[in-house]
């Protein structure tokens, strides 16, 4: 039953879907199904409709090409919600249907991809039995195997990724494997030989190579997802030593591919000799070292060869692959980056610790391997990761000429010597690191310099090791640094920020050296520990690292007791039992840092707090119950004290950034309140009650935030028994002083109330139903997400509620009906946010809802659309984009009357998005239904849209059809993640042409471009102006601004033509344009060559036909404005042609005004 609704919910939403010809065909064939089925009286289940499209499709033979790539379409869909039995017992007869429309060489592609699809779908549903004894299996995985050579890409990708799901998912059996995979071997292995057989005839068209290309790729993911056979290696590697003679270059490269797949899939049990065969191969195939496209991909196959040949055989490895590396070391010395980069990948791989070191030594002091140092160095940190505690003392020299090397100010790779420095650090500790490069800060020898430069390194990489090495030489150390600051006569000087800015890196190699110590009870002293409560009261810019230094000491230490994985996968030095002892220890000592912590707490600004109080919080999860208590006394007597300073004020913070005592002691209740007894509780539970009425707004924020951290301890249930009604008391009486700040503190109180299970509290819910209704509308995005967690909340109770109904649907609207209620509202306020909240509901459950109750509410919330109050619009044309989501096409469609010109009286007003959310339904009203059915009920003024959206959808079809006919992929179309359903039903907008910008968009990331100079000369990059011809923008793509005449065509009399858009790609706005400038265009043709045109004699004159009054022409002399004046020209003249200018304007400016 579960399969038949899942398949009628997939045919709902395909038909559904957009008014495209495909969709079209699928309707259609879909409607005659049904129509069979109904008139047999068989029910509509996956079977039956197997059963009927699969007699369509053998009984009418000659239907046409969109029919049959339906029906074929539909047999897919339906496949994935047919029962196994019926697939396995069925296999037979649905390939004798199918096969035919396969067979057909006339089909499209995507006929054929979907026959791949009913392929997949029939052999994952094969058990062992038919892949050992039927026939029918091996051939339908024979032509899978066929297709995924093809030359189509199309094909070729579609049959590979059926092969490797199949293979992938594998029947259950006894046995590991896929029980085709021998199978599939041996019919790619026949499919290459000839392949390479026609290769090898010298004769082999381009289709040909590509055939091999693709059977190439197949045997490479084989290799990869089940397994090579093992007895046909060898036949495999002689057929790919086969294809690297044939001297083209892509082969060859996809054969080394295959090689190194093969061995990262090969199975331990091969037999030796067939190993070495392989060996022999690989080896005989090495390519020249000049070679740039081949090396790289031969070095991988022998990186992979390598890390197999460790599992198996170990010995064997260490012996042929140092052989191997002497060989490889060579490659070093290209001058290919490609090729150095693929030859230290490979060379990581080779665990021969001395000869490797000794020879990584010589090429780092040799010349000729300058150019190599990245790859040297990479290889180096490589080995020592390999190695572990095992390069100490081998590789302690290369340690101390990495360290010299990275201490040169010509070294150019000074990162990747950090890298290989802190990768030692890392495995040897930082003790055996500075035994071979010591720091040499203070009073260093004649001929050392200081390695202030490993400070950083040390930082990055120390962790799991021995806490008693910063105590030993750190500490000391920063002492006498810190004396030399203040032996200088000025703390300001150059010297005395250097060392200040190292003893504060010094400090800050403390939390490494706290992530999980080895010898924490040892080392972690109480003079230590004064130490540092010392440095938290003295040095405020040492706090940061001493606060992240103790919550790594019990964070590190918890997640061992604990089980959870430590940093970078490192093994754990300590057990869980020395775990378990650490923390013990550290609770002993927690007294003097929690109240340290809380002194520091209350006298720092607040932008410091969030730090103080994790490392609070930390240490008050293992502090004795005795040591909380007395904390928890100590704030019980000052809080009075401190809340009273603050009576009749309302200030936030002093005068330098601190905030007020109260502040800090509600911050340090709230802290408490998970470890203190319950009589504590009922305490703090008092102070909440004070704290929601007083004056001050900071102090009721924080009074809902400690009510909220007392309803999340362990024993709620037992305190709300006591004290339910006190806390109501306080929600309610705390209702009439809400303000914006204080409501989401309030509502996520309200939140943690409600979490708790309790009869009592379900029948109070309807009381503070309206508050979460009315919160979802508040100015504060985190306060509107605590408003619809808590709607969230009353709605999971109300459907898990009999009280509500006996079935979730009758309880969902029965929660709808109360929010109803708020309709009723006396403000647009309270109505719009009723409206986002029930559709906030009904977004969350669309699943349930019942689609004549939707339909019915939908008719009541439609009387909104038609609201003059935006803010009611807005949320009621939300709800109507969510309700047209859930509901079939035959509930709408006679609803469509009333809802598109009631909808479409919201399509001018641009506030809040509302004309492009209109637009947007009606876009989907059209795809839904036709532009037929849906423009016959759009008002006349808003044709125009309708129009716009019917030509914009056709252009978006012929361009995806135009891109079909190129065989260009669709692009890829990125949807946004959204938070909740809610949110991913309005936010999100189904816009044909926003999803074609959007997937457009990545496309021109990351490009770079060269303006090019008049005479297109190459970009000389020595030029101090080079820069300034590289943008990031196309200096061709710049659009050119045509004249308003070379938008048209003209004809033989010179008059501009204009036609109707054959295309539909122009608006109804195009055409109002083209009028204007036809206007504007037939205006400047009267001006020059009608009857009040004027021409030019000799000396730039002017000479009119008429004058003003309309006599007879005559001849007046008139000056143009830009030429010269003749040498007899005078004032009186020029003002003259003047005043004829300015007159001949105004006669033109009448006569336009009566056109």
């Amino acid at each position: 039953m579960e399969q038949a609704a899942a398949l009628q919910a997939k045919i709902a939403r395909l038909k559904n879907d957009g008014a495209a010809d495909e969709h079209n065909y699928l309707k259609l064939v879909l409607e005659g199904v049904e129509a069979s089925l109904d008139e047999g009286n068989t029910g509509r289940s996956p079977t039956a409709y197997l059963v009927s499209l699969l007699s369509l499709l053998t009984e009418h033979a000659d239907m046409s090409k969109e029919i049959e790539k339906a029906t074929v379409s539909l047999v897919e869909l339906v496949l994935g919600f047919v029962p196994v039995q019926v697939l396995r017992a069925k296999l037979s007869q649905i390939l004798s249907c199918v096969a035919p429309v396969m067979n057909n060489t006339d089909h499209s592609k995507i006929i054929i991809v979907h026959c791949i699809g009913i392929l997949e779908k029939l052999l994952l549903a094969q058990e062992t039995n038919a892949w050992q004894r039927d026939q029918t299996v091996k051939s339908c995985l024979h032509a899978l195997l066929t297709l995924g050579t093809s030359a189509s890409t199309r094909t070729q990708k579609a049959a590979l990724s059926a092969v490797i799901k199949i293979l992938r998912n594998p029947p259950p059996s006894p046995s590991l494997g896929h029980p085709g995979a021998k199978l599939a071997s041996v019919d790619t292995l026949n499919l290459l030989n000839s392949f390479v057989m026609v290769l090898s005839s010298g004769n082999a068209s381009a289709v040909e190579v590509q055939r091999t290309l693709h059977s190439l790729v197949l045997a490479r993911n084989i290799c990869l997802h089940a397994g090579w056979s093992s007895k046909h290696t060898e036949q495999l590697a002689s057929l790919l030593s086969s294809i690297t003679e044939s001297r083209n270059a892509h082969l060859s490269q996809a054969a080394f591919s295959v090689f190194s797949a093969l061995f990262k899939g090969l199975s331990l049990s091969i037999e030796a000799d067939a190993f070495q065969a392989l060996l022999k191969a690989l080896f005989t195939l090495r390519p020249s070292e000049y070679d740039v496209q081949l090396l790289p991909s031969w070095l991988d196959a022998v990186k992979s060869c390598s890390n197999f040949m460790k599992k198996y055989s170990p010995d064997e490895a260490r012996s042929t692959c140092f052989k191997q590396f002497n060989n490889l070391f060579e490659f070093l010395r290209s001058d290919s980056p490609a090729i150095r980069s693929a030859c230290s990948s490979t060379l990581t791989s080779v665990e021969a610790a001395k000869q490797v070191a000794d020879k990584l030594m010589g090429a780092l002091q040799s010349i000729h391997f300058r150019g190599a140092w990245k790859e040297c160095l990479q290889v180096v940190e490589s080995l020592c990761t390999a190695l572990h505690k095992a390069a100490s003392p081998v590789m302690l020299p290369l340690l101390s000429l990495v360290g010299e090397l990275r201490a040169t100010d010509s070294f150019e790779e000074k990162a990747m010597a950090d890298r290989a420095i802190g990768r030692f650090v890392a495995e040897l500790g930082p003790e055996a690191v500075l035994s071979v490069l010591p720091l040499n800060l203070v009073n260093p020898s004649e001929g050392q310099n200081g390695r202030a430069w490993m400070l950083p390194i040390l930082r990055d990489n120390i962790y799991c090791t021995k806490l008693g090495h910063f105590v030993n030489v750190f500490v000391p150390l920063s002492g006498v640094l810190f004396q030399r600051i203040i032996d200088l006569s000025d703390a300001d000087s150059i010297p005395a920020k250097i060392l200040q800015t190292l003893i504060e890196q010094i400090w800050a190699l403390l939390p490494g050296y706290c992530y999980l110590p080895e010898d924490l009870i040892e080392s972690f002293t109480t003079d230590f520990a004064s130490i540092l409560v010392n440095v938290l009261y003295q040095q405020e810019d040492l706090r940061t690292n001493i606060c992240n230094a103790l919550i790594e000491l019990i964070k590190s230490n918890k997640a061992v007791k604990e089980g959870k994985p430590l940093i970078d996968g490192a093994l754990s030095p300590v057990d869980v039992q020395k775990a378990t002892a650490n923390l013990e220890y550290l609770g002993s000592l927690s007294s003097n840092f929690l109240f340290t912590l809380m002194n520091v707490y209350s006298s720092t600004p607040s932008q410091y707090h969030a730090l103080y109080m994790r490392c609070f919080n930390a240490w008050l999860s293992i502090a004795p119950a005795e040591v909380i208590q007395s904390i928890f006394d100590r704030m019980n007597g000052t809080f009075s004290d401190s809340i009273d300073a603050l009576e009749g004020t309302n200030r936030e913070d002093e005068d330098n950034g601190v905030p007020p005592a109260a502040y800090t002691s509600v911050d340090v209740l709230i802290a408490l309140a998970p470890f203190v007894p319950k009589e504590a509780l009922f305490v703090m539970l008092n102070y909440v009650q004070a704290l929601s009425q007083h004056i001050n707004l900071g102090l009721r924020k924080k009074a809902y935030k400690l009510l909220s951290a007392i309803l999340k301890v362990p024993s709620r249930e037992e305190l709300l028994n006591e004290k339910l009604s006190e806390i109501i008391s306080i929600f309610r009486e705390g209702a009439n002083n809400i303000s914006p700040a204080t409501q989401k503190d309030r509502l996520m109180a309200l939140r943690c109330l409600f979490e708790i299970s309790s009869p009592t509290l379900f029948a109070e819910m309807q009381s503070f139903l309206p508050e979460a209704v009315i919160s979802t509308k508040e100015e504060s995005e985190k306060a509107r997400h605590a408003a619809f967690e808590l709607l969230k909340l009353f709605m999971q109770q109300a459907l898990n509620s009999s009280n509500y109904g006996m079935t979730a649907p009758e309880r969902l609207e029965r929660f709808v009906s109360l929010l109803c209620a708020g309709l009723a509202g006396s403000n647009s306020h309270m109505i719009s946010a009723t409206i986002v909240s029930i559709t906030y509901v009904v977004a969350e459950n669309k699943s349930i809802i019942r689609q004549e109750f939707l339909l019915e509410f939908l008719k009541t919330i439609d009387l909104l659309t038609t609201s003059r109050n935006a803010e009611v619009a807005r949320p009621t044309v939300d709800f109507l984009k969510v309700s047209l989501s859930l509901l079939p096409a035959d509930f709408l469609k006679s609803f469509l009357p009333k809802l598109v010109p009631s909808l479409l009286s919201w399509s001018h007003e641009s506030k809040g998005h509302l004309r492009i959310k209109v637009k947007n339904i009606l876009e989907k009203l059209i795809r839904r239904f036709g532009y037929t059915e849906v423009e016959q009920y759009v008002p006349t003024e808003d044709k125009r849209l309708a129009i716009n959206i019917r030509k914009s959808r056709e252009r978006h079809l012929r361009k995806r059809r135009e891109r079909a006919m190129r065989g260009v992929a669709e692009p890829l179309r990125v949807r946004r993640q959204f938070a909740s359903a809610y949110e991913a039903a309005v936010y999100d907008s189904e816009s044909e042409e926003s999803e074609e910008e959007g997937a457009a968009a990545p496309a021109a990331k990351n490009e770079t471009f060269i303006h090019m100079g008049d005479e297109d000369e190459p970009l000389d990059l020595l030029d101090v102006q080079a820069i300034s011809r590289i943008s990031s923008t196309n200096p061709s793509a710049h659009k050119v601004h045509k004249s308003v005449a070379d938008s048209f065509r003209s004809g033989e009399d010179g008059k501009f033509v204009f036609e109707e858009d054959q295309d539909g790609d122009a608006d109804n706005e195009d055409a109002e344009f083209a009028e204007r400038v036809a206007d504007t265009r037939s205006a400047y043709l009267e001006a020059v060559a009608g009857a009040d045109s004027f021409t030019r004699g000799p000396n730039n004159k002017i000479k009119f036909k008429k004058n003003k009054r309309g006599r007879d022409d005559f001849d007046e002399d008139m000056l143009d404005e830009d030429s010269q004046p003749t040498r007899h020209s005078s004032k009186t003249k020029s003002a003259k042609q003047v005043a004829g200018l300015k007159g001949h304007s105004r006669k033109l400016s009448r006569n336009k005004k009566r056109r």
